[in-house]
């Protein structure tokens, strides 16, 4: 098995969704940000042509950044959202599997 991880695509700022009273974990991927993950998603079905998991936090940014990997690798249908990383609550220096 092979694990690749990929960061979230370039999301709204954390001002911006702190001025709103919005949540973090409702932050959006910018147009800029969508339109450099499409990209990149093309790039990425030459480098693995084939996905057998797509695991995603449950971040707006995050979910939406799998859903276009989902969508322009060509090789998921959807995107499959593992359990555990849904229901923990973890920090850039928190395990994510244990």
């Amino acid at each position: 098995m092979h694990l690749l991880v990929v960061r979230h695509g370039i999301a709204e700022g954390r001002k911006a969704s702190a001025r709103t009273n919005r949540d973090d974990a409702a932050r959006r991927l910018t147009t800029d940000g969508r339109r450099k993950m499409k990209n990149g998603a093309l790039g990425l079905r030459q480098l693995v042509p084939e996905v057998d998991l797509l695991a995603s936090s449950p971040l707006r940014r995050a979910a939406d950044t799998a859903d276009i990997i989902a969508a322009w690798t060509g090789s998921l249908h959807g995107c499959n959202v593992n359990a555990r990383v849904a229901q923990s609550r973890w920090s850039a220096t928190s395990p994510i599997f244990h």
